[in-house]
């Protein structure tokens, strides 16, 4: 946001930013919610 502000950008251009972000962030909780619930079995290497 600071950034943002240095550089003077639109409002609309900094919310949008921040929306994106936001979103971004959400999805990247949810896919590792679904994989901590799938319970997938840990990656074997050749050794094992």
């Amino acid at each position: 946001m600071a950034t943002a502000l240095k550089r003077k950008h639109e409002p609309q251009r900094l919310v949008g930013d921040l929306l994106k972000a936001e979103i971004s962030e959400m999805q990247a909780r949810s896919i590792k919610y679904q994989l901590t619930i799938a319970k997938l079995p840990l990656a074997k290497d050749v050794d094992d």
